[in-house]
């Protein structure tokens, strides 16, 4: 996990609020999982997926696997405790 910089917030805050294109080599598509909006991208040729979520407009999760399917980056997203992370977004780093 990483701190976003304030410049890779706003770029990201300018972004659509809603992303979805197929094709014949996979998709891309934001979903709620666990009550958090992810981005999941997966290539169906390669087997490659990436899930990114950004937690209370300061810290960025991302997971990626290579030789997996969806479920089983979604099933990796879920052991994060984004919750936790959404509790710390006043923190201030040391």
């Amino acid at each position: 996990m990483h701190q976003p910089s304030p410049a890779s917030m706003e770029m990201a805050e300018s972004l659509p609020q809603t992303t979805n294109s197929e094709s014949d080599s996979g998709y891309e598509k934001d979903v709620l999982l666990g009550g958090h909006k992810v981005h999941e991208k997966y290539d169906t040729h390669n087997h490659h997926g990436e899930l990114q979520a950004l937690v209370a407009k300061r810290f960025a999760v991302v997971v990626t696997g290579e030789g997996v399917d969806m479920p089983t980056l979604e099933s990796a997203l879920g052991t994060v405790d984004l919750g936790k992370l959404e509790s710390m977004k006043d923190a201030n780093p040391k």
